[in-house]
């Protein structure tokens, strides 16, 4: 399974060096990746499950999503 995606800010524009970590629910542990110039970040190789998706960069407030795939 991968997990990937962009990061933008409210106006859509892209945002570079957001930390994004995937906990695995009782799979894998954690898992982290920082986005490109682009926004862009991808993971790969994850189990199949539920994670918890943490969004974080300084200057903006951190953001939280669950993911059962």
């Amino acid at each position: 399974m991968w997990i990937t995606g962009q990061v933008v800010d409210d106006r859509g524009r892209a945002l570079p060096g957001v930390t994004i970590e995937a906990l695995g629910l009782g799979t894998i542990g954690r898992r982290a990746a920082v986005s490109n110039a682009r926004g862009l970040y991808v993971m790969q190789d994850l189990p199949p499950g539920e994670y918890t998706i943490t969004f974080t960069r300084s200057g903006f407030g951190t953001l939280q999503r669950q993911l059962d795939r």
